[in-house]
């Protein structure tokens, strides 16, 4: 997953997926800010 705040620099956001047991989907937890942000599904 990439990240960025006005949609022309992305950077790649280190946090570890981690299994869902109740529908057996990876989650990423993402904290809440002040600011705008976009968030993008990258291909590896």
């Amino acid at each position: 997953m990439q990240q960025s705040s006005d949609l022309a620099s992305w950077s790649d956001v280190t946090n570890t997926p981690v299994l869902n047991l109740t529908n057996l989907q990876d989650q990423i937890t993402v904290a809440p800010s002040n600011s705008n942000g976009f968030y993008r599904l990258a291909t590896p």
